[in-house]
């Protein structure tokens, strides 16, 4: 079990070979399917990754059809892009230990370049851009959820519909019509 702390709008991770700060909005740090991370290595290099799950980019990707958005959901692409197997933050620590020791991480990760003060990974003016993702993404993820609950909601009342049995009307007899050949 990893021990998740918070640092302002950071979820922090020490670990013996790098300290990762996750940003991951409201999201719980348990499901979180996607995260901005900065990784702290022991050497004192630091690396930038995007952490998602195959099933958030489907999601993006079913948003964007509908917006219109990277040619109508028909790609996904974003830097430094890792993608887990599983939600997370514990999963995508265990991810970054394997990059960490496979040294994939020199080649998978983008290096911040910086000074050496450990405590400022990113300039408030970035803090407010990611800070902007994720609530734009929060909101995004509310209509989905949203229209889910409406589509569900008109289905059950398709469903209930048809159960209902229909039981015809006699008011009367009809009146004869004639043919207009007769």
């Amino acid at each position: 079990m990893i021990k998740i702390d918070t640092d302002g709008p950071y979820h922090v991770v020490e670990h013996q070979d790098f300290v990762a700060r996750f940003l991951i909005g409201r999201d719980d740090p348990h499901t979180t399917e996607d995260a901005d991370v900065h990784v702290l290595l022991a050497n004192g290099t630091r690396r930038y990754l995007t952490f998602f799950t195959l099933e958030a980019i489907g999601r993006v990707l079913a948003r964007w059809k509908l917006s219109g958005e990277a040619g109508n959901g028909s790609y996904f692409w974003t830097s430094d892009l890792v993608i887990v197997a599983r939600p997370g933050i514990p999963a995508m620590t265990a991810a970054i230990e394997e990059l960490v020791r496979s040294q994939d991480i020199v080649s998978a990760c983008q290096l911040i370049p910086g000074d050496d003060d450990d405590e400022d990974f990113l300039s408030d003016g970035q803090v407010d851009q990611i800070e902007d993702r994720a609530q734009r993404t929060d909101t995004d993820l509310d209509f989905i959820a949203q229209a889910r609950a409406d589509v569900l909601r008109l289905a059950a009342e398709v469903r209930r519909l048809r159960a209902t049995p229909v039981k015809p009307t006699v008011t009367g007899t009809a009146p004869a019509t004639r043919h207009p050949d007769s």
